[in-house]
C-alpha cells in the first residue's frame, strides 16, 4: 500500500449519515424497573460527520456529503459543522423529512445499544457521489463503503485514495486515526 500525500489543493471528502446522538449515561442499579440515567446528552453525530470533524481539527480541508432534514435539529447540525469549518455545500436539506438521530444507552462499565434512526440519512443518493468533483489530491472516506449503486468507483472514475472507516468500532479509534492522519498531511502542524 503506498503511502498517501495530501496536497495543499487535495481534501478530505466524507460521505454519509449526519444524525443527532441522544446518550442516556444509564444509573448502575439496571436492575430497578424503569432504568434511569443519571446524566442525558444531545450532541453531533453520524458516522461521516464525526469524521469530517476529526479530521478538520486536525487541520485538513474537509468536505461532507450527506442528507439531513429541514427541521431544527438539521439546523443546529449544519450551524455545527460551519463552526467546525466543514464544507456543507452537498449537505442535502430536505423538506418534510426529519433529521436523523440514535438514542445511546450507555451502561456503567461502558457498555452500549444504539437505537439507529436513519430519518433523511436514508436518502442520501449514489448521485451525490456520481456528480462529485474528484481530484487525485482527494481522500474519500466512507462510512460501510460506498453506497449501493454508486455506480463506477473505479480508479478510472475516482483517480484519489479510499478509506473505508469500520463502522463497527464502538471506542472513537477511526476518529482518532483520522485526525492523526489529517494532522500529519495537512500541511499545517
Amino acid at each position: 500500500m503506498k503511502a498517501v500525500q495530501l496536497s495543499p489543493t487535495g481534501a478530505v471528502i466524507s460521505i454519509g449519515s449526519v444524525k443527532l446522538d441522544y446518550t442516556a449515561l444509564l444509573d448502575p442499579d439496571l436492575e430497578r424497573k424503569p432504568v434511569r440515567a443519571g446524566k442525558w446528552l444531545v450532541s453531533p453525530g453520524g458516522k461521516a460527520a464525526n469524521q469530517a470533524v476529526a479530521a478538520a481539527r486536525a487541520g485538513a480541508r474537509v468536505r461532507l456529503i450527506g442528507s439531513i432534514g429541514d427541521d431544527d435539529a438539521g439546523r443546529k447540525l449544519l450551524a455545527f459543522l460551519r463552526d467546525n469549518w466543514i464544507d456543507i455545500e452537498q449537505v442535502r436539506l430536505n423538506q418534510g423529512q426529519p433529521t436523523g438521530s440514535s438514542v445511546v444507552l450507555v451502561t456503567p462499565d461502558g457498555e452500549n445499544s444504539i437505537l439507529r434512526f436513519p430519518g433523511a440519512t436514508a436518502l442520501l443518493k449514489p448521485s451525490a457521489i456520481q456528480q462529485m468533483e474528484i481530484r487525485e489530491q482527494d481522500i474519500i472516506m466512507t462510512h460501510l463503503g460506498p453506497p449501493p449503486g454508486s455506480g463506477d468507483c473505479s480508479a478510472s472514475r475516482c483517480p484519489c485514495s479510499w478509506s473505508n472507516l469500520n463502522p463497527e468500532r464502538n471506542d472513537h479509534s477511526s476518529s482518532r486515526a483520522t485526525a492523526t492522519w489529517a494532522g500529519q498531511h495537512s500541511g499545517r502542524q
